[in-house]
């Protein structure tokens, strides 16, 4: 039976913003599945994107108790 990953996403958000500030929307597609051995690739669009510092994709498999993360990088 394959395992199941669990995924979360992490946002940083920059210190030069107002305590005030309301917090990044992110927008991205729920991820399907993932095969075993291979990268899954993650896309999400943060708005206001000057608002985020960093992200990061936190994983876990379906009935595991540590979490692994991987930083994510802007494209395009």
């Amino acid at each position: 039976m394959p395992q199941r990953l669990l995924f979360a996403l992490v946002v940083s958000l920059a210190a030069s913003l107002p305590a005030a500030a309301d917090a990044p929307t992110i927008d991205h597609q729920p991820l399907a599945c993932a095969v075993a051995g291979r990268f899954p690739q993650l896309e999400a669009r943060f708005s206001p994107a000057e608002s985020v510092a960093k992200a990061r994709v936190q994983f876990q498999a379906e009935g595991e108790r540590h979490w692994y993360g991987v930083a994510m990088k802007a494209a395009g």
